[in-house]
């Protein structure tokens, strides 16, 4: 009865999708911002704090803007700028701009001379870039990037670090180098693309800054960069004001740029030529191609250890509590380049996935040696068990079980310390783990959830997979056997510090299959984007006998 439990399951998801999906439309729609024809703007060293989204619909700004020494604003909200040219926020001259929620604009979010910009959510720019960072300035991005144009600009000066995705229409990562030297300044204009770094700027920001270098040089995106063009660098010759060259600018002068993966690997590289004309260069083609440095992930941490070959990049993340509080955080990525190797050892049992643009090379003393195919990257290191049993063997044994679908489930979970989030909403009752030895020193805490719908049941895994506190054991137990679907999985397989057990009834008896931690679950879906729990009683056995 495996088949008939999953096909209600699925229908009562998708039942109660539909239910939820109008309402949220309707809120969406209906969604009211404050509107303010002043910016949030500050030229006195003070700090402002507002709390509640915001509009500009008036003023030719940025909706959130701070500018000047000492100048921090912080937004409590989402914010939007309805104008056709102005940015959602913007920091400028030593100035400090913090946005703790999403923003959109027609371009995204900037950060000219020496300006800080902190975005906690995600940027949508309708027409413009999304970020863009010039003039030793710093710009973080904790969401995804979504633009019409460039999803991010800069003239390799400047620190842009992103967490998530970027998603443009046109360039992904564009980098356009020209350096105005005169009298040990550099001249700098925050207007935008058609304005940049060096050109003859009308716009009244136009300043000259002396540059300390503190965040020179440095592109992160921990996602996808997803673009007809990866990645766009040029090259300018620099130039004196009345346009006589000064000297050739070269590699030096490139910024680190850093990427889990670039869904398209197009790049386009271009140089000035003896006469001041831009040009396509293949050798800076071949450099960046050979330098761009791809994230190595790793979902498998205690069954996959990195042996050698991989470098380590060091990333201040900088962010703003909602009462202006500062922190700062070092992030070491591991990262490695098209043409080098690296070395990885497997604990015994396990197989090694590294994802679809690498070779795998077994070196036969447990370790492995992977390379870049391509220059996409995507590169996350997973482990798999090694099948000792036959799902259908397993599945022709049970199939004749008669169990009827009852959307029941109840479930412990086994903790390192006493904090659990309230996933089911019932009560807590401490106490030792006895009936599984290994787990006997953790505390143990109960939870029964009384009947739940299949929806339900779906919500409190996904919660309890983002909210159980690091390196828990999840002890799942229901009255039936049940399924995961992809969501579930997904969420799983970002917790790679997370051992699952799932305990279901077989034939009247209980039985659990246990799916250990980093495990490559998302390989257990089936072709319909489902795992049942027979199957993983077929791969992983019964940890209960």
């Amino acid at each position: 009865m495996y088949k008939k439990n999953l096909i209600n399951l699925c229908a009562v998801t998708i039942a109660m999708s539909m239910a939820f999906a109008p309402a949220v439309t309707v809120c969406a729609e209906d969604t009211q911002y404050p509107t303010t024809t002043e910016t949030w703007q500050e030229n006195t060293g003070e700090t402002t704090i507002h709390n509640g989204d915001v509009i500009n619909d008036g003023s030719q700004n940025s909706t959130v803007y701070a500018e000047g020494e000492g100048t921090l604003v912080v937004e409590n909200g989402n914010s939007l700028n309805v104008n056709d040219s102005w940015r959602t926020i913007s920091s400028h001259t030593n100035g400090t701009a913090v946005l703790n929620g999403n923003g959109e604009g027609a371009s995204g979010a900037g950060a000219f001379v020496n300006g800080t910009t902190v975005v906690s959510g995600d940027i949508t720019a309708r027409t413009g870039a999304g970020l863009n960072a010039t003039g030793d300035s710093y710009l973080i991005d904790g969401g995804n990037v979504s633009a019409n144009a460039s999803g991010i600009t800069t003239d390799g000066t400047s620190t842009i670090i992103v967490n998530g995705d970027v998603n443009a229409n046109t360039t992904g990562i564009k980098v356009t180098v020209t350096q105005n030297t005169q009298a040990g300044k550099t001249h700098i204009c925050g207007c935008g693309d058609n304005c940049g770094a060096g050109d003859n700027c009308s716009c009244p920001d136009r300043v000259d800054v002396t540059s300390d270098g503190n965040n020179k040089n440095l592109i992160v995106v921990e996602g996808t960069v997803d673009a007809p063009v990866g990645v766009s660098v040029e090259l300018n010759s620099a130039k004196d004001d009345q346009g006589n060259a000064l000297y050739q600018l070269s590699t030096d002068d490139l910024p680190t740029i850093v990427v889990y993966e670039l869904a398209n690997d197009t790049i386009v590289a271009k140089t000035a030529d003896e006469n001041g004309q831009i040009v396509e260069d293949p050798s800076l083609e071949e450099y960046l191609r050979n330098n761009i440095q791809y994230i190595v992930k790793n979902n498998s941490t205690g069954i996959i250890t990195v042996n050698d070959g991989l470098k380590q990049t060091t990333v201040t993340k900088i962010s703003y509590d909602k009462n202006a509080n500062k922190s700062t955080a070092q992030e070491a990525l591991l990262t490695t380049t098209l043409q080098n190797a690296f070395t990885v050892a497997v604990n015994a049992g396990y197989e090694l996935t590294a994802g679809s643009n690498v070779e795998i090379t077994p070196n036969g003393d447990g370790t492995y040696t992977i390379r870049l195919t391509n220059g996409k990257g995507g590169i996350t290191l997973s482990a798999r068990l090694i099948n000792v049993s036959s799902p259908a063997a397993s599945y022709e044994e049970h199939q004749d079980s008669e169990e009827t679908f009852e959307p029941f489930i109840f479930a412990t979970f086994t903790v390192t310390n006493n904090s659990l989030p309230d996933v089911l909403g019932a009560s807590r009752d401490g106490g030792m783990a006895t009936e599984v030895v290994d787990y006997a020193s953790r505390p143990v805490v109960k939870i029964a959830g009384g009947p739940l719908t299949a929806f339900e049941y779906k919500e409190a895994f996904i919660r309890t997979m983002k909210e159980a506190p690091k390196n828990a054991i999840v002890r799942l137990e229901t009255s039936i056997p049940s399924c995961f679907d992809k969501m579930m999985m997904e969420a799983l397989a970002e917790r790679s510090d997370i051992l699952l057990e799932v305990v279901f009834p077989v034939n009247g008896e209980k039985v659990t299959a246990t799916v250990p931690a980093g495990y490559d679950v998302m390989s257990l879906l089936d072709e319909n984007g489902y795992c049942g729990f027979l199957n993983l009683l077929a791969v992983f056995g019964n940890s209960a006998q």
